[in-house]
């Protein structure tokens, strides 16, 4: 009898296992870290997790005052900067984390006009206005308005200071303010010397108008200019104290005054008038209502309008709430 041996060989993987330690987080507070126009920041790092033995602390970024090999940095950027700090340790450790410092400063704006008339719309802006940011403006006496881009009509001359706040935070104003001269615009203003109510004549089929100047700048007025609106040739004199035009045609007129002051500004006022009879106007019965159930519709016939100026309006009131009707 044979027998075959059979030689088996085993290989033991023996593998071990090293103890890794997790890595470490690091947290860097403030969360919203700002320096308002100028000084420090101070940024404290915390570190968490298993290997918290810190073998070392570095901090990166412009103009550090103290603190670029400790958990705690003191900084005083010129602009807005971002400072990382790398940590290490004897274990497993090497992290990094970064923060921004905002910098703010004054805001910077520009006027349009920088020498307008008391009657312009002047526009205001802000140069790079940043995101999330209010800024209001103060026109002194005037007013005042909130935005980036801004008009604003001041009324009278003189030399007005525009200041102008940019709201960051709840900690941070910054603002910063420019002088504008102001031109005062001529008074546009002239009166009907005879009529009441002025510029109108209810009983005929003219007005033989006699207009008077109440300009309060007539001192430094140049040049006035009157359109009559009925397709006549214009007024136009350097001086105007009274004047007179007639109407031949019933219905609306309208009326333009425009005055040149010595300054270079100008101002125009329209005024409007009538020029017709007292209207008449009757409203008759819709006829029988008996036992109509709402809502239902009635029809009340107007009357006597024919002889009516024309430009005569007609309101229609009802007593059920409605809205009145205008024709």
């Amino acid at each position: 009898m044979y027998f075959k041996i059979i030689s088996f060989t085993f290989l033991f993987l023996l593998i071990n296992l090293k103890n890794v330690n997790s890595q470490c987080s690091i947290s860097i507070n403030p969360l919203n870290p700002e320096i308002c126009a100028f000084g420090n920041e101070t940024l404290t790092a915390s570190i968490t997790g298993n290997d918290s033995a810190i073998m070392s602390y570095s901090w990166s970024g412009p103009n550090i005052i103290s603190g670029a090999t400790s958990s705690t940095v003191t900084v005083s950027p010129s602009s807005t900067q971002t400072y990382t700090l790398t940590v290490t340790s004897n274990g497993n450790c090497n992290s990094s984390a970064s923060r921004q410092v905002i910098f703010y400063t004054a805001p910077t704006f520009t006027i349009a006009n920088i020498n307008p008339c008391s009657n312009e719309a002047v526009n205001f802006s802000v140069n790079s206005p940043i995101p999330g940011t209010t800024y209001n403006w103060n026109f002194g006496a005037s007013g005042t308005a909130t935005g980036t881009n801004v008009f604003h009509t001041f009324g009278t001359g003189g030399i007005i200071n525009i200041t102008l706040t940019a709201v960051h935070s709840a900690t941070c104003n910054l603002a910063s303010s420019q002088n504008l001269v102001i031109r005062q615009a001529p008074d546009a203003s002239l009166f009907d010397e005879d009529n009441n109510p002025q510029f109108t004549n209810c009983g005929g089929d003219s007005l033989d108008l006699n207009v008077g100047n109440n300009s309060t700048t007539q001192a430094t007025n140049t040049s006035y200019n009157i359109d009559w609106g009925d397709g006549s040739a214009n007024f136009s004199s350097p001086t105007f104290v009274s004047e007179n035009h007639l109407y031949t045609n019933q219905g609306d007129i309208s009326i333009s005054l425009t005055i040149a002051g010595q300054n270079g500004c100008i101002s125009s006022t329209n005024y409007t008038g009538y020029i017709g009879s007292n209207p008449a106007v009757g409203l008759g019965n819709p006829g029988a209502s008996t036992g109509l159930c709402s809502p239902s519709i009635l029809s009340f016939p107007i009357s006597g309008t024919a002889s009516n100026s024309t430009g005569t309006e007609y309101t229609i009131s009802v007593n059920d709430g409605s809205p009145d009707q205008i024709y």
